[in-house]
């Protein structure tokens, strides 16, 4: 897969996520650690109905209004001795997702997870570049008191631990809306991020018996439709059965658009899976939906902006165009390299010089190349 900084957004959420269906069960098993309870006490648990009503199955006291003396009392009668319980029978089906899958799936994020911090130097590089460019940074081990935090991340995982879990559902759906930057225009579609994600993520899924799908209903800014109505009709434009909504309307909206997100976001409530939002912003980080990240989290919402991405990675884009000879931008249009590589990951592989050119584009025009993708 490419370099792409929204393929970088998506990755690093995807592969926590996956983990954190791992930690979900490790979390579980550590309760009836905490309870002192093992998987051979099942059986010697109190049964739930005698919790309610008590060991003899009484409703209540029903001696009242009764003289509690009985006038004779019968000889007790030897009651038979139980009968042995016959023992709990094996299980006669199992979920189609099963221990070797989530091995094989897990085994899999390590490696996207191992070739992402090689790729940016670092674990904390990768941090730095893929989880903090984001309107509230996302942190899957954050303290009990950052609410919003925890319900976000806890979105996501839930949203990820379902699919997997889910015997009927054979591939996880991503649907994009928005405009020509969403559609990838400018590039080959091979390039396009939608494109980038399913060639990277396709081996996990693909470990857990299933496809992923990036469904792209991007559209050129001059189709009729824009940020203000757009969004009313995603599940026209895209599978209503969608895991995953992303959202792309930069240059239209002016950073003016929180309206137009939030009913994006209750919006989607309708869809059968309540579906994440993801806002991918082409610009530099603000607040602009810094209270909808708030008030949100537990829907899993959240924006990522791409140039504070490149730019959280240390390099020093502004002095390149303050220099007083050979001063250049790196986010002109057609300028190869981001500072941080000349061409993309797959790019590297490339024996066609003006093929991998072309793939160290960090911005073609107004809309991104394979490296700002």
């Amino acid at each position: 897969s490419g370099s792409s900084a929204t393929c970088r957004w998506v990755t690093v959420l995807f592969l926590l996520a996956l983990a954190g269906v791992y930690h979900l069960g490790l979390k579980e098993g550590k309760n009836d650690v905490k309870n002192g309870r093992g998987p051979e006490d099942v059986d010697k648990r109190e049964p739930w109905h005698n919790e309610i009503m008590g060991p003899k199955g009484g409703g209540g006291d029903d001696t009242k209004g009764r003289d509690e003396t009985p006038a004779h009392t019968p000889a007790p009668v030897q009651a038979p001795p139980p009968k042995p319980a016959d023992p709990t029978p094996p299980p006669t089906s199992k979920g189609s997702f099963t221990l070797e899958h989530l091995k094989a799936v897990r085994e899999e994020s390590k490696k996207v997870m191992t070739m992402l911090e090689e790729y940016y130097s670092s674990k904390e590089q990768t941090v730095n570049m893929l989880m903090q460019p984001w309107v509230d940074a996302w942190d899957f081990d954050a303290p009990d008191d950052e609410t919003e935090k925890r319900d976000r991340a806890d979105k996501l995982v839930d949203t990820m631990a379902r699919a997997l879990v889910t015997d009927d559902q054979t591939s996880f759906l991503v649907g994009g809306i928005g405009s020509s930057v969403m559609a990838g225009h400018d590039n080959c579609h091979y390039d396009s991020y939608e494109s980038q994600m399913e060639r990277l993520w396709s081996p996990v899924w693909k470990a857990a018996g299933m496809e992923f799908e990036f469904q792209n209903a991007g559209e050129g800014g001059g189709c009729g439709d824009s940020f203000q109505n757009q969004h009313f009709c995603v599940k026209q434009n895209v599978s209503p059965n969608v895991d995953i909504v992303h959202y792309e309307w930069t240059y239209f909206e002016h950073s003016q658009a929180a309206a137009e997100h939030e009913n994006l976001i209750r919006w989607i409530q309708m869809l059968p899976k309540q579906p994440p939002l993801n806002i991918f912003n082409v610009g530099t980080l603000d607040q602009s939906d810094g209270e909808l990240a708030k008030h949100y989290a537990k829907y899993g919402f959240n924006t990522f902006y791409m140039k504070t991405g490149f730019t959280n990675g240390g390099h020093d884009y502004e002095s390149e165009k303050k220099r007083e000879e050979n001063a250049f931008d790196r986010f002109s249009w057609g300028y190869v390299g981001d500072g941080y590589h000349d061409s993309t990951r797959y790019g590297a592989l490339e024996d066609d010089e003006a093929r991998k050119t072309s793939l160290g584009v960090v911005m073609r025009n107004w809309h991104p190349g394979p490296m700002g993708f």
